[in-house]
């Protein structure tokens, strides 16, 4: 995993440069919130368990099967927990 770099930019809504940005350990630079109007970008990076990670909101992850439902406690969880333990972290903790 790389470090997060911070940085200002544009806001897309209110067009000040006021934004913490992050360039993350996939590359895709994005905004994050805007201290001056209060944007925030919903989406967040969801990984699928094969080193690809995709920059979506929770919504669309859930579409794209990167976010999976437990079916030990009903939450959802990244996909490739769900492939590699058959439940979720915090139940994999619990079962042991």
């Amino acid at each position: 995993m790389g470090d997060r770099i911070y940085w200002i930019d544009i806001c897309p809504q209110c067009n000040e440069k006021s934004l913490e940005c992050y360039d993350a350990p996939s590359s895709v630079m994005w905004v994050r919130t805007c201290d001056k109007c209060g944007y925030v970008d919903k989406r967040n990076y969801y990984e699928d368990g094969e080193d690809n990670i995709f920059l979506c909101t929770e919504e669309e992850a859930i579409k794209k099967g990167l976010l999976i439902k437990c079916p030990l406690c009903g939450e959802y969880c990244n996909c490739w927990q769900i492939k590699e333990y058959k439940v979720c972290f915090s139940c994999e903790i619990n079962v042991k």
